[in-house]
């Protein structure tokens, strides 16, 4: 069964780091967002860094190819139309939740980052990650 591994947590968690140590596709927004090795994120880009990666993750699971999704996803609803996805497509869902405290390449506040943190949802079966040894999932 093809599989779909959505990895969550706030910036500095660890997420794309743990996505890259799988091999298959792996998709996150802030690919869309970086020019000549610089993160450049702007509010304005958001909603459509968001959409292409839902239409891309589409087309390649309906190659049945495996995928990671890393992202914030704070909470469930963020994650819904990969969830709803990975249903159309017959995907196995493993969810992993980083919560690492690595220094946040991107210079997000600790402000957000602790709002981000107060609104974060727990998603049923979520597997919590506190370093990249805890998690095993055959890719």
């Amino acid at each position: 069964m093809s599989q779909l591994i959505l990895v969550r947590g706030i910036p500095g968690s660890g997420k794309s780091s743990l996505a890259k140590t799988y091999d298959c596709f792996h998709l996150e927004a802030d690919m869309f967002v970086t020019r000549d090795g610089k993160y450049q994120w702007k509010p304005e880009t958001v909603k459509q860094s968001h959409e292409f990666i839902g239409e891309l993750a589409e087309r390649i699971m309906e190659t049945g190819a495996d995928l990671v999704i890393s992202n914030t996803f704070t909470r469930v609803s963020e994650m819904q139309k990969y969830l709803d996805l990975a249903e159309d497509f017959c995907y196995e869902v493993t969810v992993l939740r980083c919560e690492n405290r690595f220094k946040n390449e991107h210079g997000v506040s600790q402000e957000i980052l602790d709002k981000m943190a107060s609104r974060f949802e727990d998603y049923q079966g979520e597997e919590i990650c506190k370093s990249y040894v805890d998690i095993e999932i055959n890719v």
